[in-house]
């Protein structure tokens, strides 16, 4: 018995010094990457220090020597600005918060003593900071997907939180007292900026107006949106889970193609039947190529299929809404011989005007 015992103590021991060495092995290796920042937050202000090594800012070394000099930074000012103030993203509630870049300098990280580059941003808000979001892309998106970045959180002078963020998850949240609050309030929040995104994109007016006009039953159009949110929904959901989506004009040139095809087949109507079909691949189209502008909205990392699925409802509720109104309004018109051809002049008018559309680039994303 003892003899099985010893041997099992071995193991374990055995075992943990594996794991001991492990850990240190990564540890050691990734810590030649990480980052710190510092936020300190008072009123509608929130100070930003950020401190990152000199081996992921290579890119900015621009005589190749080792090195990386407040002049090379200072040269390199708008570019370096025009970075952080697309990857480094400040909410205060759902509202993203203004951005500047204060300063720049080569130093020397105090806890690692390693050759650093800091970073002081300020961030504002046009009232007091209720509920921080911080969306951390930095450098993770192009360099060292390993990245990790421990962040600090100061309120009024205080350390209020401390958190890592790195590709297991970018988003860190603070609000006064109980933290991130999420609930109904929440997702009623995200139905309602789907209901809004919806209620300005005059694409998807022009294909719900295409889908409408040759109905004869309103549940016809509105299985065909339901069809349009699933894909959408679908497309978000691949998108967060591969971390890539579509360019803004395959979402405006999809809707386009959409749009002359209703056209055209509400003139000949010989393919009713593969509407629902194209249009459940421009949902999943429109998902993978308008996730970043959600993203922005602050969609919560731990939430973010529930709130994704509210931002869909909202989206749907406005889609399903103009379908309603529509349908009410053509309903006296349809028992009409002519009504026919005021589908098919409707139709072609409406391909014009996405024409004028999508030529001016008049798309307004949620942001």
């Amino acid at each position: 018995m003892s003899g099985k015992r010893m041997k099992r103590t071995a193991i374990f021991v055995a075992f943990a010094i594996w794991g001991m060495f492990a850990f240190a092995q990564v540890s050691q290796g990734h810590n030649f990457n990480n980052g710190y920042s510092y936020v300190r937050i008072s009123g509608s202000v929130a100070e930003y220090e950020l401190l990152l090594p000199f081996p992921i800012l290579l890119q900015y070394d621009m005589n190749q020597d080792k090195r990386i000099t407040d002049d090379e930074l200072e040269r390199q000012w708008d570019i370096i600005e025009a970075y952080l103030r697309e990857r480094l993203l400040l909410f205060n509630g759902l509202a993203r918060m203004d951005f500047e870049l204060v300063s720049l300098e080569s130093t020397i990280q105090e806890i690692t003593e390693d050759p650093v580059v800091r970073f002081v941003m300020r961030y504002t808000s046009e009232t007091d900071i209720e509920e921080l979001t911080i969306r951390y892309g930095i450098i993770l998106e192009d360099v060292d997907p390993t990245h990790q970045n421990y962040i600090q959180m100061y309120h009024n002078g205080k350390l209020v939180a401390h958190r890592v963020v790195g590709e297991e998850g970018t988003l860190f949240r603070w609000s006064p007292g109980a933290g991130a609050r999420f609930g109904p309030a929440k997702l009623g929040q995200y139905a309602l900026l789907g209901l809004q995104y919806m209620a300005r994109n005059i694409g998807l007016w022009l294909i719900v107006l295409c889908l409408v006009l040759p109905s004869r039953d309103g549940r016809t159009s509105l299985r065909s949106v339901t069809v349009f949110a699933a894909g959408n929904m679908i497309g978000y959901i691949l998108a967060f889970r591969t971390g890539r989506g579509l360019e803004e004009f395959f979402v405006t040139g999809g809707a386009m193609l959409v749009i002359g095809y209703l056209a055209v087949d509400n003139v000949i109507r010989k393919t009713l039947h593969l509407r629902n079909a194209v249009i459940g691949i421009y949902g999943l189209i429109h998902g993978l190529g308008t996730l970043e502008a959600v993203w922005r909205l602050g969609i919560y990392a731990e939430y973010k299929v529930v709130s994704l699925a509210s931002y869909c409802a909202g989206i749907l509720l406005g889609l399903a809404g103009v379908v309603y109104v529509l349908y009410v309004l053509a309903a006296p018109l349809r028992p009409y011989a002519w009504y026919r051809r005021v589908v098919g002049h409707a139709s072609i008018f409406a391909l014009f005007v996405g024409v004028i559309w999508f030529v001016a680039g008049s798309t307004v994303l949620a942001t």
